[in-house]
């Protein structure tokens, strides 16, 4: 027997889980071929940058937090979104004179018209971050909670926008190993960490 839905009843669509390896996950991204923006969910495993030493009371010490945290989130973003012509959109939208011109990429080459970076060896996700979908919580290398109080002064100065925008429009390149999952083209794809 088919059950036919009312008008107020909605329909969930299950995606498929794949699991993957950081490998295949670049080759997922690299089939991208550039032509739009493509919007996916991402949870991210991130080593916290931090400063080698601190100072307390005119003396120095080492940062014993150096390499041992991690902060993990969850957010929204964009791919293969132009740059340049975003912020120029968000100043149109904020009144202002419409002539931000961006810099060429300080690091890293783009493959193809994909959002994959490659640098160092190493792979990088290139994205525009659309919005937090959890809260960032920092933990230890033994899974311990750790109250970003604790690591605040070790933290580095963040740097001036050149944007000169309320709403700034964030560009973020995630290492592919510190993706755990992303949600994208109708799947959730869990990556294998080696």
């Amino acid at each position: 027997m088919t059950k036919t839905l009312t008008k107020t009843e909605k329909t969930t669509k299950i995606h498929p889980i794949v699991k993957v390896t950081e490998t295949q996950l670049v080759g997922e991204l690299l089939k991208m071929d550039g032509t739009g923006a493509s919007f996916e969910g991402m949870d991210v495993r991130v080593l916290v940058k931090m400063r080698k030493t601190g100072i307390r009371d005119g003396v120095k010490f080492e940062n014993p937090y150096l390499n041992k945290v991690h902060k993990f989130y969850s957010l929204n973003v964009t791919s293969n979104a132009h740059y340049e012509a975003a912020v120029r959109r968000q100043q149109a939208r904020e009144g202002q004179e419409v002539d931000f011109l961006a810099k060429p990429r300080k690091w890293g080459e783009r493959i193809k018209k994909s959002p994959v970076v490659r640098h160092n060896g190493n792979f990088y996700f290139s994205t525009h971050v659309n919005t937090l979908t959890t809260d960032v919580v920092y933990k230890n290398i033994d899974g311990k909670i750790i109250d970003k109080a604790n690591i605040e002064e070790f933290l580095p100065a963040k740097s001036a926008s050149r944007q000169g925008l309320e709403n700034e429009v964030i560009v973020r390149d995630y290492k592919i190993e510190s993706i755990v999952q992303m949600r994208m083209k109708g799947c959730t794809y869990i990556v294998k960490h080696d």
